[in-house]
């Protein structure tokens, strides 16, 4: 392909030859570079003229009639909604023009699933606008102010070494009482449980589910149930009270002794009578929640055969579809890992509710700000359980933003985090 052709196409997919970095110099986009973004791109395209006329999520505003591709428009052209909140609409696409018919207008915002006789989608409701600041402080020109920190740098008793939802409540509560009206905080998405050296927030398994990490046992286990599961494992009081002391977070240390308390918990607290609560959960989290506790499951499994098992696109073939025969058969036959991983997701977000309801309940106008990671590993669990949502022969590689490089400290075999002293309370 000449220099020519390739330009041609490329501009025909919208890509550019040339960006300029946040220092505003101009950069060239390389040939090889392009040629690379056209084969990944094109294959996509090629992919979606062969998918059904039914997108696999269709996003649309609440009160507003949505268009749908005539092709739907089937026999009757009957649909059923069936409502978030867990009630169902039925009713009839009406033909728009030649070439679309419409979805009467929902009322209620929320993710809904809109069933087409033998087609399923994702019908995506927003409000017709944000909740604004002026609309949580109840006033016109409101002038709010907050705090931030990194939910890891933060302490409290026996934390063992790494903030949770327990110290951001505590945080903000504090923060509330001398008139902060919001607390940001760094991501929480959920990380990989069997590789505790992948700590970074910006690079999570899923932005779907919560870092299990995180997560605070007190508001699960009464103060009598976490002593006794500290010490029933040996050396577990002496090394959880050495990392929180210590400067440093050591991450696979510190994370490593987490989930074995986490462990302990749920084997003997919660498995023998699992609490009805944490079954509602599971059971409202679906296909996506198991998807994504069979993933923690099997990258355990595929992690200790050797460095190459915490990429799931170098597992044997058959483990790498969440719908395949051997995957069920591995979480039959895992179904305790399986659980103990939907009660880490259950015992987070119940962690993470309670710190926003502690911080609205004690005063705040915005409560608690989370940031977000703009994507995920491609080796991690939303990308295997969604891969064909996902271009994963392509990276971030245009930084949006100038930053200093941080001075190392240690050495790149160390795993070490400085706790920033700001975010200690």
């Amino acid at each position: 392909m000449d220099e020519r052709t390739l330009c041609g196409r490329a501009r025909a997919l919208g890509l550019s030859r040339r960006w300029r970095d946040a220092s505003g110099r101009m950069h060239h986009v390389g040939d090889d570079s392009l040629r690379h973004l056209l084969r990944v791109l094109q294959k996509e395209e090629a992919a979606l003229c062969d998918a059904p006329l039914l997108p696999s999520l269709v996003v649309t505003e609440v009160d507003r009639p949505t268009p749908l591709p005539l092709g739907v428009l089937r026999g009757t052209g009957s649909f059923r909604l069936e409502l978030e909140n867990g009630g169902s609409v039925e009713g009839f696409l009406h033909p728009r023009d030649e070439k679309s018919c419409t979805l009467p207008a929902v009322t209620l915002p929320g993710y809904h699933r809109l069933y087409l006789r033998d087609a399923m989608t994702t019908l995506a409701v927003a409000p017709a606008r944000c909740c604004s600041v002026a609309m949580r402080a109840g006033r016109p020109d409101p002038r709010l102010w907050g705090v931030a920190a990194q939910i890891y740098g933060l302490r409290m008793p026996r934390d063992g070494g790494i903030g949770n939802f327990g110290a951001v409540e505590s945080l903000a509560q504090q923060a509330a009482a001398q008139g902060a009206d919001a607390l940001a905080l760094s991501p929480v998405h959920a990380m990989f449980a069997a590789t505790s050296g992948q700590y970074s927030p910006y690079s999570p398994s899923s932005r779907l589910f919560l870092n299990v990490l995180l997560a605070d046992p007190q508001c699960i286990f009464c103060a009598h149930d976490i002593t006794m599961a500290m010490h029933a494992q040996k050396d577990t009081v002496d090394q959880l009270s050495h990392l929180q002391d210590a400067v440093l977070i050591d991450w696979p240390l510190a994370a490593q002794a987490r989930l074995r308390l986490f462990r302990w918990l749920y084997d003997r607290m919660i498995a023998p009578a699992p609490p009805a609560a944490m079954t509602e959960f599971i059971t409202a989290g679906g296909e996506t929640l198991r998807h994504h506790a069979i993933f923690e499951a099997l990258h355990a499994q595929e992690t200790r055969k050797g460095p190459h098992g915490g990429n799931w696109r170098m597992w044997p073939p058959a483990l790498r579809c969440p719908d395949s025969e051997e995957v069920r058969n591995f979480a039959r036959l895992h179904a305790a890992d399986v659980a103990f991983h939907g009660f880490l997701q259950w015992m987070a977000a119940t962690s993470l509710r309670r710190a926003c309801e502690g911080a609205r309940g004690a005063g705040m106008k915005i409560g608690l700000i989370m940031d977000m990671a703009v994507g995920v590993d491609p080796g991690g669990s939303q990308c295997w359980a969604q891969h064909e949502q996902f271009l994963t022969g392509l990276s971030i590689g245009a930084p949006p933003r100038y930053a200093q490089p941080l001075r190392a400290e240690l050495g790149p075999d160390q795993l070490f985090t400085h706790r920033p002293a700001a975010s200690w309370l």
